[in-house]
């Protein structure tokens, strides 16, 4: 597998135009009927630079993963200040909060997930794959704020992954199940995404706000 770093700008544009084409492909086919073949040719490449670039279809759907992963977390966890106040606490976790579920929720990244979801028996590696990039990425970089958040009195968490679980799953258990399950009509509208946001802030901070901390609501 050949990686993007050290490529000139035309040879990183046609690996990006691959990956276009094996994501379009792999949600449309699935992970077994998907075909290397079919990314090659709507990609304008040949089935070798496809294996060059990616290695075999696993390497290629495992890139896939992990650039759309990598998509949704940086919409999510950006680099901007910690908040210092309890209101601006409360103001955080909810842009947090409704920032994750659009990202996990957008069309190509739930299409992923249920298509990892119908495979994990048979390609157990790219479930791990999925898992790794995707939700345990997600509690990790929240684990790293609620250290800083506890270390600032802001936020009790001295077991800062556990609570990182809790807020992520609080926040994604219900949408993410429906819209894996139930297909389109399980994924939420923006009204209700907001209104799971705000339950799982108050929930979340029920137990572990500190000094006060709540969403006065």
């Amino acid at each position: 597998m050949e990686s993007q770093r050290g490529l000139r700008p035309s040879s990183r544009r046609k690996r990006a135009a691959v990956l276009d084409a094996a994501e379009q492909v792999f949600l449309e086919a699935g992970f077994t009927d998907a075909r290397v073949d079919d990314v090659a040719e709507r990609s304008g490449v040949a089935k070798q630079t496809v294996y060059t670039y990616f290695g075999s279809k696993e390497g290629l759907f495992a890139t896939v993963v992990e650039r759309a992963n990598a998509a949704a977390a940086g919409a999510v966890h950006r680099d901007e200040p910690l908040p210092s106040t309890p209101a601006e606490l409360v103001t955080w976790l909810e842009a947090a909060a409704r920032h994750q579920l659009d990202a996990v929720l957008a069309p190509r990244v739930i299409g992923l997930r249920r298509l990892v979801v119908a495979e994990a028996r048979r390609h157990p590696a790219l479930a791990a794959g999925f898992w790794r990039e995707g939700p345990a990425r997600s509690i990790d970089a929240f684990a790293r704020t609620f250290a800083a958040l506890h270390e600032a009195g802001l936020l009790h968490a001295p077991d800062a992954r556990v609570a990182a679980e809790q807020f992520n799953w609080l926040v994604m258990g219900h949408a993410v199940n429906a819209a894996t399950l139930l297909g389109d009509d399980g994924v939420p509208d923006a009204a209700t995404r907001r209104a799971i946001a705000e339950a799982a802030v108050t929930t979340f901070l029920g137990g572990r706000g500190a000094g006060g901390v709540g969403t006065g609501r």
